[in-house]
């Protein structure tokens, strides 16, 4: 293999790589950072009926809050995961007998994170073991 098609394949993946983070550093208000920590929610589904009925949570929703590290804005590991309703950035707890009727109900995968925050550590690593296939001669 040439090598300037090593080096276009390298450029694509690296952009590739950074596109998704900037796009969510955009939206954040944040500078593109590499290592990514803090606590995110994460949104698994409209407010149920039992805690609808309350005019104040007009607008709330069902998700879990979690401790985070990443790369380039991709979860590499999640911790500390808690059953929250939520509306932006303000999340409020549950009562416990609640909770625990919900998350047997729905669970943390079903959370509504994008292809790359679930996958994108996995698609790095797949890019860099490929490119050092492709560059073996």
């Amino acid at each position: 293999m040439n090598v300037r098609l090593r080096y276009l394949i390298v450029f694509l993946f690296l952009g590739f790589m950074i596109l998704p983070s900037s796009a969510e550093a955009r939206r954040r208000g944040l500078p593109l950072v590499i290592i990514n920590t803090g606590t995110n929610v994460a949104k698994v589904a409209d407010l149920p009926a039992e805690l609808a009925t309350d005019p104040e949570l007009a607008g709330w929703a069902l998700g879990y809050k979690y401790e985070r590290f990443g790369i380039l804005w991709a979860d590499v590991w999640t911790w500390d995961r808690e059953m929250v309703i939520f509306k932006e950035d303000t999340y409020s707890e549950i009562p416990d007998e609640m909770r625990t009727t919900f998350e047997a109900e729905y669970s943390f995968s079903d959370t509504d994170r994008n292809l790359w925050n679930r996958f994108g550590f996995l698609m790095m690593i797949g890019g860099i073991v490929g490119f050092g296939v492709l560059n073996r001669d």
